[in-house]
């Protein structure tokens, strides 16, 4: 999925790099020609002022290139244009289309389920990555934070329950509106801290939020919708955190590979590594710990929000590493900048 999103943003500026590259090469021969002229010497056919495509060559290249790139601009001012028509970013203009997209997904599920082959992606793939690409532009975030928006995932699924066999009825529609609302007045308040927050504060955040808004929606859907939705294989968007898996198996082990990737996350030196030991023995245990209470309550019937709670014990532990050993200026930007957590199962 991912990679078929870079696909489509950097086709403009794959195309521009095209034009870039060969006016290069035409200025450099032209700076070769001139540089031969200036030393007294024609340049000759097939020599290095005559290397590379012709002057026809390079016109039809140029020409294709320009109109790669129109096709991008007009693109690109046809989805501007659906915005402006409404007076600004906005849930209602993309309705109509979230409902078409819907109807395309609906489609191609019930022919996997006659078929009993996987969900072709064929007819819907480009759509949703056109509206991917816009929630991208309207919220100004990089994908990992825009998938977390109310706007996004939340409407998706609404959108494509109302094609399914199982559209939501009204009672359900306005509850899960009431849902929704809670939720977009927290990513309100997130924009509004966003740019206060370090990566694993926000990663925790969005996490919150977005369980939040699961939970809720989950409480209101029944059996069937839930397993349509489930057959679908479009999983809500994963928060924008590492997962580093430090093993399973004897404590020593995944205690010895938990330094090895701290080390290596914070460029940690071995003195720096020594005074942080006691640390990392404390989040071993700790990691161990909460495992059993998220085992424990799973086994009694309790949700739990798994990631959101190992961020927060990551964050614990990133101003424990900060306030232990002595970090250089460098040091202290990559604790900054830390956004992973690290996990372990511990069998000894």
């Amino acid at each position: 999925m991912r990679k078929g999103l870079l696909i489509g943003f950097f086709a403009g500026a794959l195309a521009a790099a095209v034009m870039f590259k060969l006016l290069v090469r035409t200025d450099a021969a032209a700076d070769a020609g001139g540089e031969a002229k200036a030393a007294g010497v024609e340049p000759r056919p097939g020599g290095a002022a005559d290397a590379g495509p012709g002057a026809a060559e390079l016109k039809a290249r140029l020409e294709s290139a320009e109109r790669t790139v129109q096709a991008l601009r007009d693109r690109l001012a046809e989805l501007e244009g659906r915005t402006a028509a409404v007076g600004g970013p906005s849930r209602v203009p993309r309705a109509v289309r979230w409902r078409e997209l819907a109807d395309l997904i609906a489609a191609a599920k019930a022919e996997a389920d006659r078929t009993g082959q996987p969900i072709r992606n064929d007819t819907w793939l480009a759509p949703l990555l056109e509206l991917i690409g816009e929630h991208m532009r309207d919220t100004g975030l990089p994908l990992g934070e825009a998938a977390m928006s109310p706007d996004w995932y939340p409407m998706f699924a609404l959108a494509v329950l109302g094609s399914s066999p199982f559209p939501p009825t009204p009672e359900q529609r306005a509850a899960w509106e009431k849902v929704l609302t809670g939720s977009r007045a927290r990513w309100e308040e997130y924009m509004a801290r966003r740019d206060t927050l370090s990566p694993l504060e926000r990663a925790q955040a969005l996490q919150e939020m977005e369980f939040a808004t699961r939970s809720g929606m989950a409480l209101h859907a029944t059996a069937d919708q839930a397993g349509w939705m489930v057959g679908l294989n479009m999983p809500p968007p994963a928060t924008p955190v590492g997962t580093v898996n430090c093993g399973a198996g004897p404590r020593e082990a995944c205690r010895r590979n938990l330094e090895k990737h701290w080390q290596q996350a914070l460029k940690l030196d071995p003195d720096q590594v020594t005074s942080l030991g006691p640390v990392m023995d404390d989040y071993v245990r700790d990691m161990e710990s909460l495992q059993r209470d998220l085992d424990r309550r799973r086994a009694a019937g309790e949700s739990t929000n798994d990631q959101g709670a190992k961020i927060g014990l990551m964050l614990e532990y990133q101003k424990r590493v900060g306030g232990t050993a002595r970090l250089s200026e460098g040091q202290l930007k990559l604790l900054r900048e830390w956004n992973a957590t690290y996990d372990m199962q511990i069998k000894d």
